[in-house]
């Protein structure tokens, strides 16, 4: 999924201005600091000097995930915003860490003067406008682009806001303390009051980092989203012609993300059917999931009793096949060939048949089953290229069919075999995709006879059905037959 131009242009100018931003409350509050000597207001202009640095981060995260994907990376670029997000975190930790050290000296250390002026506590007033301002510009297109590196830039400054206000406040207590006796009590905490909340300030932001690095690791790792699985599982149940919904996948990259997923569907669903079940499955999704990436497989639904017999076949090492099932009021009724080694003596035989069928009691059908051999060896064959005389017939013969068989739009893929001393004629034909396979296997063995009639040489003629996508029908007309 690639992100259109106005989603990049927008991404990458709320980040622009984010880091603009950073630049001059970086600057305003590293002189405030400075000359105050306020470890509160350092701590912030650190913490505004990395986040400068994280905002970099992400600018350039925004626009390595809007490339498109190529041949190194099919499914795009979009995790470099995961990356940028873990980036951001762990330079937030070593902030967290370097603030908690120097409060801790603080704390233990002789009374430090801090010069509070008014513009002091004006600048950092300001910051908090411009904090909140651009807080929630991020956090609105992250939500609305599924931006992991702007959800990362708008929870950074949602903790400026919250440590610019616990500064403040601690501001305000250091001078509170200067009405106060400094050997009083309520006077030494308050006279250390600045380094209490740089302290405070510090594990409020490791705390939320951690959130953000936990969240930015799983997207890493592929870890789907649960609220998005939901949001699948409910969009697929609303189409009622799917009967289960199998081997759902999830995993996201940036804003992108990609679904895969399997359905059961009626085993007398046709493939036109299926493919239009598909599309109604699709809309829903999208609908629910909008840019979504899916891969959607289907596979007919199997009874119980089939899946039964196959499972407890394969427990009793017998080849099985040429199942049908005879119903009646009052029970059915299951013929079946199973298939034992060829020197398996007639007891043996009957002893494993009398077990397997004994293990299937329970369905409450009755079976009967016919013991064949089973070919322990493939036979071996040989490619023969087709001599001039035999081709020009073919050739003719097949161009005779397809003139008067209009669902056949070309034959390819001719291939002689020969097995056990027999020729044997093997190619492909391609068919319109909205044909059902029962017309399908209709016209091919139609086929087969009219190409073994006249070709009687041939002691098998196999043709395979290949799907004739619209946009190429005209091209595959136009084609000679290939050999």
């Amino acid at each position: 999924m690639e992100m259109n131009l106005e989603e990049i242009r927008e991404k990458n100018r709320a980040a622009l201005i984010s880091m603009l931003a950073a630049l001059g409350m970086t600057a305003l509050k590293l002189g405030a600091g400075l000359y105050s000597n306020s470890l509160g207001v350092l701590a912030e202009a650190a913490h505004s000097a990395l986040d400068l640095l994280a905002t970099g981060v992400t600018l350039w995260a925004i626009r390595l995930s809007s490339r498109p994907a190529d041949q190194g990376h099919a499914y795009g670029h979009g995790k470099a915003e995961n990356l940028a997000a873990l980036a951001e975190t762990l330079i937030l930790l070593f902030i967290c860490g370097w603030i908690l050290q120097e409060g801790a000296n603080r704390l233990f250390s002789p009374h430090v003067t801090l010069r509070l002026e008014p513009w002091v506590i004006l600048s950092l007033l300001l910051c908090i406008l411009v904090d909140l301002n651009r807080a929630r510009l991020l956090r609105r297109l992250a939500k609305k682009y599924r931006s992991q590196a702007l959800e990362a830039d708008a929870l950074h400054f949602s903790t400026d806001i919250l440590s610019s206000t616990v500064v403040l406040l601690g501001l305000g207590a250091v001078w509170t303390a200067g009405f106060l006796d400094p050997g009083s009590l309520p006077g030494r905490i308050l006279l250390r009051a600045d380094a209490l909340a740089a302290i405070a300030v510090a594990v409020i932001t490791a705390h939320l980092s951690l959130r953000l690095g936990k969240k930015a690791i799983n997207l890493l790792l592929d870890a789907g989203s649960a609220d998005h699985l939901k949001l699948v599982e409910k969009a697929v149940a609303s189409v009622p012609e799917v009967l289960r919904l199998n081997n759902l996948r999830l995993r996201e990259s940036g804003p992108s993300v990609f679904i895969d997923m399997q359905l059961t569907l009626p085993a007398s669903a046709s493939l036109e059917d299926a493919h239009n079940v598909t599309r109604l499955v699709e809309r829903a999704v999208l609908e629910a999931l909008p840019g979504a990436d899916l891969t959607i497989h289907y596979e007919p639904e199997e009874s119980d009793l089939l899946t039964k017999l196959r499972n407890s076949a394969l427990e009793h090492d017998l080849e099985v096949h040429a199942i049908t099932l005879y119903t009646s009021q009052d029970k059915g009724l299951v013929t079946l060939h199973a298939a034992v080694p060829e020197e398996t003596r007639l007891a043996e035989a009957s002893r494993l048949a009398d077990r397997f069928e004994e293990s299937l009691r329970s369905l409450g059908h009755e079976f009967l089953i016919h013991l064949e051999p089973k070919k322990e060896q493939t036979p071996e064959g040989a490619l023969l290229t087709l001599s001039k005389g035999m081709e020009q017939r073919l050739l003719e013969t097949l161009e005779r069919i397809r003139a008067s068989e209009s669902q056949v739009s070309r034959f390819h893929r001719l291939r002689l075999l020969k097995i056990s001393g027999q020729l044997n004629l093997s190619l492909h034909c391609c068919m319109p995709g909205e044909l059902k396979v029962k017309e399908c296997h209709q016209t091919v063995s139609r086929i087969e006879g009219l190409v073994q009639k006249e070709m009687p040489e041939f002691q098998s003629v196999t043709i395979h059905a290949d799907v004739l996508e619209e946009t190429d029908q005209e091209a595959w007309l136009s084609k000679p037959l290939e050999i």
